[in-house]
């Protein structure tokens, strides 16, 4: 539907006359006649549907809150006030866009620290924690028998306990014997 200056002209004297009860109607009416102008002269903005919506939504919030105490009487032309509450709206997109576009890389390459911060925090504990138990592993390897050093040590190069009893050329139930004592053995000394 195409937009008629005349029709809003008429809807905006009668506004004068109208108590509460009416204005939200009279409202309706007004809206159903700037919904076309409204979104002619927005449509360029974005191609985005819901960005355009909430552009709209934004000029008929501010166009509902100043109508409450516009003075029709003072004759100052309402379709330019429409404009200049259109062009505002529009400029305070804008402004909103480019703050956004502004404060998008600084919280980028806040996280990218902090990410990388938390890797190197990471990486340290880690390294200590390495150290500790290498530490306590040498200290409780001592009490472990020349058997069950060797195991340990297959094992810690990735060894499945049936090669680790293929090359000690001892049988399978002693490899995992020799084990199971092992892990009561550490378990006593990391619980002390």
């Amino acid at each position: 539907m195409e937009f008629n200056y005349s029709q809003l002209e008429l809807i905006s004297q009668n506004q004068s006359n109208l108590d509460n009860s009416h204005f939200e109607q009279w409202f309706e009416d007004l809206i159903y006649y700037l919904r076309p102008l409204i979104y002619r002269k927005i449509r360029y903005i974005t191609n985005n549907h819901f960005e355009l919506e909430d552009i709209f939504q934004d000029i008929i919030i501010k166009l509902y809150r100043a109508l409450q105490s516009f003075d029709f009487s003072r004759g100052i032309s309402f379709e330019h006030y429409i404009f200049l509450l259109i062009c505002s709206v529009k400029y305070d997109y804008f402004r909103k866009l480019k703050a956004d576009n502004h404060r998008y890389p600084r919280l980028i390459n806040e996280y990218v620290v902090d990410y990388h911060c938390a890797l190197a925090i990471n990486d340290i504990e880690r390294s200590i924690l390495r150290k500790e138990l290498s530490a306590m592993f040498d200290i409780q390897s001592q009490t472990l028998s020349q058997m069950e050093k060797s195991i340990i040590q297959l094992l810690l190069k990735d060894y499945k306990p049936k090669e680790i009893a293929t090359i000690l050329e001892v049988k399978e139930k002693v490899v995992y014997n020799a084990i199971h004592r092992c892990k009561i053995k550490f378990k006593r000394e990391f619980k002390n």
